[in-house]
């Protein structure tokens, strides 16, 4: 199943993947032109990487929303946008806790 979130008239995107039972889940830094229609060459990658490495889902992530081929033309409009600073704390947390499992728990 698609999974696909945008706001501000598509100009920026805070989720896009094919959601199963067993996810490969990718944080980026912004995302570039891709939709659940079109990929760019990222997400091309993903789905690559994904199904050669037997994972049968993927969702990429970006800690920043702001649709961007050049990193220098990046603004602060979406920072404090509620959802993004969910989406950021949830990545955060997640990373916390598998190092805790991995390293600490193991």
């Amino acid at each position: 199943q698609m999974t696909y979130l945008t706001i501000d008239n598509d100009k920026a995107r805070l989720l896009l993947g094919e959601l199963s039972v067993y996810n490969l889940i990718i944080i980026g830094v912004n995302p570039s032109y891709a939709t659940d229609k079109i990929s760019d060459l990222t997400i091309t990658k993903v789905k690559h990487f994904s199904k050669a490495n037997n994972f049968n889902g993927w969702l990429m992530i970006n800690i920043y929303p702001q649709r961007s081929t050049d990193p220098l033309k990046l603004h602060d409009k979406y920072l404090l946008n509620p959802i993004n600073i969910l989406i950021v704390t949830m990545c955060f947390y997640f990373i916390n806790l598998w190092l805790l499992n991995y390293y600490i728990i193991k």
